[in-house]
């Protein structure tokens, strides 16, 4: 072989090689992406400048009931409603890093999912242009339920209570002002001995309540 050809074909060989190299840095780099975004319990949506969905890890379509590849719908139409829009149009329009709590119903279901989103825009190849959208979702439904829960248990425990509070509060009143029969202060001992029980009973009750609750977090 010549020695032009033969140094050709090294450089051919050199070239060939490096590129070889190159693919397997990138599998390489692609499959760490993969595996990083799939193993996170956060949902992670990616999308291109036109808020076409370029990618949806496992956790995401979990959230939203969705099946199958949504990859190249947009944002809106696999995520149903404009809150995710909304906040990718805002970090874009800053320039800086959105977070948001948006309440998004899910596809083929009758329930809403309560969610804190961050969203960041992606670097382009042109300064000015983003390069893609990049949405983290943190699934907040089940603590917004417990709040919920516990607001309501608050405001029905404060309406037990206070019932007879308010009748002991207004015979011990009564006996305060004094010239009280023996027949009335009879019945107004009687009357605070039932309602001092039923405290003690809606106390108990609730220190029940909130034992098997605290059980139950434990198991789950």
């Amino acid at each position: 072989m010549p020695h032009f050809l033969r140094g050709f074909a090294d450089d051919l060989r050199v070239t060939a090689e490096t590129l070889a190299r190159q693919r397997e840095l990138i599998e390489e780099e692609e499959f760490s992406f993969s595996l990083i975004m799939e193993s996170m319990t956060e949902g992670v949506v990616i999308t291109a400048p036109d808020l076409r969905i370029r990618f949806v890890n496992n956790a995401a379509a979990a959230m939203f009931n969705l099946r199958g590849s949504v990859s190249g719908l947009l944002l809106p139409e696999v995520f149903l409603g404009h809150g995710l829009q909304t906040l990718a149009e805002r970090a874009a329009g800053t320039g800086e890093v959105q977070r948001g709590e948006l309440t998004q119903p899910i596809p083929g279901r009758s329930e809403r999912c309560h969610l804190v989103v961050t969203a960041a825009v992606l670097k382009g190849a042109e300064a000015d242009r983003p390069g893609g959208f990049l949405l983290v979702l943190h699934d907040v439904t089940r603590l917004r339920e417990l709040e919920s829960v516990r607001r309501e248990f608050v405001a029905n425990v404060s309406h037990e209570f206070r019932t007879p509070l308010s009748i002991i509060n207004g015979y011990l009143e009564t006996l305060e002002e004094g010239g009280v029969g023996r027949e009335m202060l009879r019945k107004s001992i009687s009357v605070m001995r039932r309602h001092g029980d039923r405290l003690n009973r809606l106390i108990e009750d609730l220190l029940t309540k909130i034992g098997r609750a605290s059980c139950r977090e434990r198991v789950s």
